[in-house]
């Protein structure tokens, strides 16, 4: 008989669980509640709590300090060394959770396990409704072998292509339409929101697991209040507070950022306490580089509104105004948050340089990370903005080996069809490029620096080159190689040069690919305050 059973949580669809309505503060709650599916920290300072710690201490008195002992010493394991627990943590991260049960006495060893999956999901159903759990269950020695957790993974694999769980009621044309999905009105008396609209148990719940208070001042225990700078700002819940402008500049982005070849990472960590010193060290990153961008963001921020690049609004009720970026998830080496389209390339670079580099540890070097950003209208759907962030994402990390890459869309208008014919739609004349996006953010022989592109937005700044002009170019690189040559020799004639960029220089093209288009689009989101 098995010493152990090994216990395997994994959740299909949160992104769009998460990002599936245009209320901010309706995703704001749903990124609260996805915290909780595994644990949540509501302050630095307090042990972490969510659902699996709930159901494990309710089944086997298992207490906190102890189930977070996987944290603080993770080369020991608490049911080897003790045979008074049942129950604990292997390790949480990545988008898992691993649990250990010790076997149970009787005719189901495997009891343990299925009575933690059985109130575990239960608690989802009530909670999180909407939420779709898959689930992996296997013996085990104590401690568990490579081949075995190998094994378990593989089984989880199986089970998420094979089962989709249903988790919430299906939809009949004698139903109630939710006023913001496509679920059924439920609930008795039927669900409301404040402004009286008919609601999903699924909305109901993201709207009712929202703390405003910690909401608005916190984000997983980094409080504002205690950064400098930031004293007199909260969070945002809704998208048009975020300091756009009237006009021009009433954009925001989102942002999506995913480190690399975690995967493999964690393939290559084979025992159980090197998995735990890797989780550990992703969750510690990410939490460092959430503070470093907020921190960054403190410090710049003044200027911003000095130069009127940003117009914060302000909560009169609260006398705060509110912060022109909204963290939104930041789960192991995953994070996304909403800004103000003006800040986006800035945050999403500072975020990832400290990702990369991480607080003093032992593993400089080992990460790498890459970034989405879309930009889009703010009445844009939230959810189409989010997966063409994730798209853009997916298309850094095609360049990607060991480096970090960042790609973007500016979406001035309405959009159809997914990222690539996007591009060859709007970017492509004949067999020639109008793009060289996606860009390294360090340094790399063959391609063009993010740095590189950064230099000339500010050369094109510096040599004062007049709006008109800067829009001649753009249309006449959107004309073609010779039309380009002709603006650029106008140009020159004004003393006006374009910056050299590794091969392109006053020719504006090379191996049918220009730098230029993306430099012009990228100007009007990166202002002069953040150089």
């Amino acid at each position: 008989m098995s010493e152990l059973y090994l216990c395997l949580l994994d959740c299909s669809s949160i992104q769009s669980y998460v990002f599936g309505s245009n209320q901010l503060k309706s995703n704001v709650g749903a990124s609260t509640l996805v915290e909780r599916i595994y644990e949540a920290a509501d302050d630095a300072e307090k042990p972490a709590q969510g659902f699996v710690y709930d159901v494990l201490q309710e089944l086997f008195n298992e207490d906190s300090e102890g189930l977070q002992q996987w944290r603080v010493s993770p080369e020991q394991i608490a049911l080897q060394d003790s045979a008074s627990h049942v129950a604990e943590i292997g390790y949480i991260g990545g988008g898992n959770a691993l649990l250990l049960f010790r076997s149970a006495v009787g005719a189901d060893p495997a009891a343990n396990a299925k009575d933690f999956v059985r109130q575990w999901t239960r608690k989802l159903l009530i909670a999180a409704p909407g939420i779709e759990p898959a689930i992996a269950i296997s013996g085990a020695s104590n401690p568990p072998t490579e081949q075995q957790l190998e094994k378990l993974f593989d089984e989880l694999k199986r089970m998420k292509n094979s089962f989709k769980p249903a988790t919430t009621l299906p939809r009949h044309g004698i139903t109630r339409k939710c006023s913001y999905t496509n679920f059924s009105v439920d609930g008795d008396p039927p669900n409301m929101d404040n402004d009286g609209k008919y609601i999903s148990s699924v909305v109901a719940a993201k709207n009712d697991n929202l703390p405003i208070t910690q909401a608005l001042n916190q984000f997983k225990g980094i409080d504002l209040s205690k950064i400098g700078g930031l004293e007199d700002y909260i969070f945002g819940l809704k998208l048009d507070s975020l300091g756009q402008n009237e006009g021009a500049h009433n954009h925001i982005a989102v942002v999506h950022i995913d480190g690399n070849d975690m995967g493999r990472l964690f393939a290559e960590k084979r025992q159980l306490t090197e998995k735990r010193q890797l989780a550990n060290a992703v969750n510690q990153r990410s939490m460092f580089a959430m503070h470093q961008m907020l921190t960054a963001l403190s410090e710049r921020i003044d200027d911003l509104v000095t130069n009127g690049d940003l117009k914060p609004f302000w909560r009169k009720d609260l006398n705060k105004k509110i912060l022109p970026v909204r963290p939104l998830v930041l789960s192991g080496d995953d994070c996304t948050f909403v800004c103000d389209a003006r800040l986006s390339f800035f945050l999403a670079e500072v975020y990832i340089q400290a990702f990369n580099t991480g607080p003093n540890d032992d593993l400089a070097g080992e990460f790498s990370s890459c970034a989405g950003v879309a930009i889009t209208g703010t009445k844009y759907p939230f959810y189409r903005t989010y997966e063409l962030a994730e798209a853009l994402c997916a298309s850094a990390k095609t360049k990607a080996v060991k480096d970090s890459w960042l790609d973007f869309h500016v979406a001035l208008s309405g959009m159809s069809g997914g990222l690539e014919e996007l591009r060859q739609r709007q970017y492509t004349i004949g067999d020639k490029s109008l793009l060289c996006r996606p860009f390294c953010l360090g340094s790399h022989p063959s391609e063009i620096s993010w740095q590189a592109i950064k230099s000339a937005i500010k050369h094109f700044r510096d040599r004062e080159w007049p709006e008109n002009k800067i829009k001649d170019l753009r249309e006449a690189l959107v004309r073609g190689e010779e039309a380009t040559r002709r603006s650029v020799v106008t140009a020159r004639s004004r003393n006006l040069h374009l910056p050299k960029i590794g091969s392109y220089d006053s020719a504006g093209w090379d191996a049918g690919k220009t730098p230029y288009y993306d430099i012009i689009e990228l100007m009007s989101f990166y202002p002069p305050s953040l150089f």
